[in-house]
């Protein structure tokens, strides 16, 4: 087996290490991974899985870049990830299926529907347990900009299907039986939770608000923030000090997000003099480990003014790469595909109660349309 020795590079900074061609992991290693999830134990977050989020969610951001401008640019990069926001969901009442069970029959149909009725392709998706209850809960990241009351209403039919919104109709008109009861462990003020109390009692417990939340990602160091948090927590522990641990997935992302590819080159003298130049004149931070070297510091400024060609070729490779990502365009035009078109005459043979009846069906089905952010 031959070795060589490659440098992955970003804007921040530069990865050197030592790579085996045709290595396909450590047999044991792997074998140790597949028989734990036959046994069905706690699933822990691993070097190698910490690696690949980091490495999945960097090219992401790259790759929107691309398709916003300069992928070298900063400026363009923080531009691209506003578009980039944070959706927390959560089960309303005490978890009853399995953690595999709520992602198979909750998660997935939820994500498949976030693509169909809102051309959402690209997400990256973080499971956690609650300390309180011990339930499990969803960190997904987005790259398009979605209305709460949208992804509430989806997520909250999840919750009907598999019996949660059941479970909390039952729990709520149990605690308001005599009517509106303040709740003290509620951190929510008593206007907000009287608030609460009359939209359920309008809407018979059916949608309820906390079982989602939205906010953007501020710039392109926020989503590796986001990213690096989610990896590095451990089990949760409530008050009694026992432990909550997720079985099964702990992440995973789409398909196209999971194709990109970092931008490596192979060491040359000429690159090799470059970083010892730069790491010497201070411009670079060495940080030393067993089979890699990582350059901390302005990589990007510092290659493109000292090797021109590599920045070129930086800026080729994430153009590439960005072609992997389905485009807003791209997604309202397989939208449009799949729609039923029926033309005038059809229309004409039909009837006007029956066009009518289906404009209004499509029309409580997908919502008033709204504009792109």
């Amino acid at each position: 087996m031959s070795y060589s020795t490659r440098a992955r590079i970003t804007r921040k900074g530069l990865l050197v290490f030592t790579a085996r061609r045709g290595h396909k992991g450590n047999p044991a290693a792997l074998e140790a991974g597949r028989q734990k999830r036959a046994l069905g134990g706690p699933s822990t977050w691993s070097d190698t899985s910490r690696r690949k989020v980091a490495r999945i969610a960097q090219a992401w951001v790259y790759g929107r870049t691309s398709q916003a401008g300069d992928v070298w640019d900063e400026k363009s990069a923080d531009c691209a990830a506003r578009r980039f926001v944070l959706l927390t969901v959560t089960l309303s009442a005490k978890q009853m299926h399995t953690d595999q069970d709520v992602k198979r029959l909750m998660l997935m149909p939820f994500l498949r529907q976030l693509k169909a009725k809102h051309r959402i392709a690209n997400y990256l998706w973080f499971a956690e347990k609650q300390p309180g209850t011990g339930n499990i809960h969803f960190h997904i990241i987005l790259d398009r900009f979605l209305p709460v009351q949208s992804a509430q209403a989806l997520w909250n039919a999840q919750q009907n299907n598999a019996g949660y919104i059941a479970a909390y109709r039952a729990g709520r008109e149990a605690w308001h039986a005599g009517g509106f009861r303040y709740d003290e462990a509620d951190a929510r003020s008593l206007a907000v939770q009287s608030a609460a109390y009359r939209e359920g009692v309008r809407t018979n417990w059916s949608n309820p608000a906390a079982s989602t939340d939205i906010k953007p990602v501020d710039g392109a160091e926020a989503v590796m923030r986001y990213v690096t948090e989610y990896c590095t927590k451990g089990a949760k522990s409530d008050a009694g000090g026992v432990q909550h641990e997720v079985y099964g997935q702990l992440w995973n992302c789409n398909r196209g997000l999971s194709k990109l590819d970092p931008f490596e080159v192979e060491m040359t003298p000429e690159l090799d003099t470059v970083i010892k130049a730069e790491t010497d004149a201070g411009t670079l931070r060495k940080i030393d480990g067993e089979r890699w070297a990582y350059y901390a510091g302005d990589a990007g400024r510092v290659l493109s003014d000292a090797l021109p060609w590599l920045h070129q070729a930086f800026r080729a490779h994430w153009r590439e790469q960005s072609m992997k990502l389905p485009s807003r365009r791209s997604l309202r035009r397989a939208g449009r595909k799949t729609e039923p078109r029926l033309s005038i005459a059809s229309r004409k043979r039909e009837g006007p109660t029956q066009s009518g009846g289906a404009g209004q069906g499509a029309a409580q089905e997908n919502g008033p349309r709204k504009a792109s952010h």
